[in-house]
């Protein structure tokens, strides 16, 4: 009888895991980020657009106010 092979692979995440896992951590960056600004009373973030996916720069567009906006930079807002 042959010994089992281990798979090395076996505790590879998978691509659908990680894409999974890298949106609930952008979306909590963002989160964490509004919470600190809050706390020191800024009413606004610059986000680089280039370390986020499209959809959340898209839906943090509709939920914002937007003070500028630039090819690499977005400017949100949720003053009063």
């Amino acid at each position: 009888m042959e010994p089992q092979r281990h798979n090395i692979y076996e505790n590879l995440k998978t691509k659908e895991f990680a894409q999974k896992e890298y949106k609930e951590q952008c979306i909590e960056y963002i989160n964490k980020r509004i919470d600190s600004l809050i706390q020191i009373r800024r009413t606004y973030m610059d986000i680089n657009k280039e370390e986020f996916y499209s959809e959340l720069i898209d839906e943090l567009k509709e939920s914002y106010d937007v003070l500028c906006e630039t090819e690499r930079t977005l400017t949100i807002s949720w003053k009063v």
